[in-house]
């Protein structure tokens, strides 16, 4: 199989914060750019009133972002949860290591803002890794498998999300970045805050006869 590392961005974005004094103590980036090229930072919170939420809830797990730095530089990401609320009970550290910056920043420039607070969150890119040509094949090929499987048995996947809850998936069998607990965690997050996951892993993307048959046959 031929892998396609330098992919089309679903959309664009800017990203020109500089951290300055109030990065968390074992971040090295000085620019939240930067943060993401040096694996620092997988997340970005957005506000209601800066006017372009829907812009950032129209994203979907495997979406791909590329962000703009100050300078022009740009780095490509590819989205691992929805644009979601922050909950008023979100931990200050946990929010801090996703960021990259202090937990004094979150509470003094985020916190008060909690109520029209939302995070995405992401993974950056690297062109011509090995974990670049595995989350291909997982997004194009493995993860659309497992999609169709949710959509196919939705009592299931909310049975798995009770028994999951407060929990890490994990799959001892796996030893790449295209793992059956990976796929199920990127469905129960996509679908995480909305009434009806059956209409929302249907907007998913659709496979073929072929990877219906596949999908069947992997969770038998």
């Amino acid at each position: 199989m031929k892998y396609i590392v330098n992919v089309s961005p679903t959309t664009t974005g800017k990203m020109t914060f500089s951290y300055g004094s109030n990065k968390r103590k074992n971040v090295k980036s000085s620019t939240t750019i930067d943060a993401i090229r040096n694996r620092e930072r997988t997340a970005t919170t957005r506000y209601e009133s800066d006017g372009h939420i829907k812009y950032w809830q129209d994203l979907k797990v495997g979406d791909i972002i590329e962000f703009e730095g100050k300078n022009g530089e740009k780095v490509l990401v590819r989205v691992t949860k929805p644009l979601t609320r922050l909950s008023k009970d979100v931990s200050a550290e946990e929010w801090s290591k996703k960021e990259g910056w202090s937990v004094d920043y979150f509470n003094t420039k985020v916190k008060p803002r909690i109520n029209e607070a939302y995070q995405i969150e992401y993974e950056y890119l690297a062109d011509n890794t090995k974990e670049s040509k595995e989350d291909f094949s997982y997004y194009e090929g493995y993860l659309p498998l497992w999609q169709k499987w949710a959509k196919q048995n939705p009592e299931l996947i909310e049975e798995l999300r009770k028994n999951a809850k407060g929990k890490v998936l994990t799959d001892m069998f796996a030893n790449t970045r295209v793992s059956q607990a990976r796929a199920l965690a990127d469905i129960l997050n996509s679908t995480a805050n909305t009434s009806n996951n059956d209409n929302t892993i249907n907007e998913l993307t659709e496979s073929g006869k072929k990877r219906q048959n596949e999908c069947k046959r992997l969770c038998s």
